[in-house]
């Protein structure tokens, strides 16, 4: 599935599915040079039966979240989700690419490298009600990564969830980085039953 907006701005009110039924899931890319309104009990779904898709969503201004962002393995390896915008502010919105062998990778800002990088944030803010997660939902399994990056400035709060498997597996990695000012009054949860995965 892929949205483009022509005329610079979209809203999302509903939900949009590239799940996979029987196996794995699909792929949804939105881009939008101006704004970017994803109000309350709406949706991005790639989740899979067995490991699952692809979330990519690229705004140019301003990104304005209460979305659900879905990539859940549900037997398999959770998926990647990529969300930036100059401007960003997440009201409740979560974003899962948890998954039953393996957690999966979240990005909020941009970065990374070369042909995968994204535009970096100005500015993030999320209020108390984010949720992130990349943990693992079965026995064994490594958690997944959260990278969260801006130029100017990061106001953070929520929880991440960066759980290995039950019995065996690492914690997941969760960086922030911003290179003038950070200020996190979050979560992060990385031990399964009492055990720290690494």
């Amino acid at each position: 599935i892929t949205a483009t907006s022509a005329l610079g701005d979209l809203s999302l009110g509903g939900t949009a599915s590239a799940r996979g039924l029987f196996g794995v899931g699909g792929a949804i890319t939105i881009s939008a040079p101006g704004e970017s309104w994803e109000f309350g009990g709406s949706a991005l779904d790639v989740s899979g039966a067995t490991d699952c898709g692809t979330i990519r969503n690229i705004v140019g201004q301003k990104l304005v979240s209460s979305a659900s962002y879905l990539a859940r393995g549900e037997s398999g390896f959770g998926g990647k989700i990529d969300a930036t915008a100059a401007n960003m502010f997440l009201l409740s919105s979560v974003f899962d690419a948890s998954g039953f062998a393996g957690g999966g990778s979240i990005r909020l800002g941009g970065g990374g490298q070369k042909a995968d990088a994204l535009p970096i944030a100005q500015h993030i803010w999320t209020n108390e009600s984010v949720a992130l997660d990349v943990g693992v939902r079965g026995l064994r399994g490594n958690g997944g990564t959260v990278a969260i990056s801006s130029d100017q400035e990061a106001v953070l709060s929520g929880h991440v969830d960066a759980r290995p498997g039950l019995i065996s597996g690492e914690s997941g990695l969760v960086t922030v980085s911003s290179l003038k000012a950070i200020n996190w009054t979050g979560s992060v949860e990385n031990v399964s039953n009492g055990r720290r995965g690494g």
